[in-house]
């Protein structure tokens, strides 16, 4: 029983691993893509080739604050 669970969480983390690893991926090659269409370099300032900046726009996005009108 403990380990099926076990199989069961290792396999859900596996996959939501190389899902992530693909969305960071395709977000990545989205915007290197339009930055050539655009003539110019895209995402170059974190990391090599800006490749934690979908790593970087995920902080900022957790990180921002809710502001909520009085």
């Amino acid at each position: 029983m403990w380990l099926d669970v076990l199989v069961v969480t290792l396999q859900l983390f596996a996959l939501l691993t190389i899902l992530s690893i693909v969305v960071l991926s395709l977000v990545w090659f989205e915007r290197k893509f339009l930055g050539r269409i655009q003539r110019r370099m895209g995402p170059m300032r974190v990391g090599f080739h800006g490749l934690l900046q979908p790593v970087a726009d995920a902080v900022k996005l957790i990180l921002k604050e809710d502001v909520i009108p009085g």
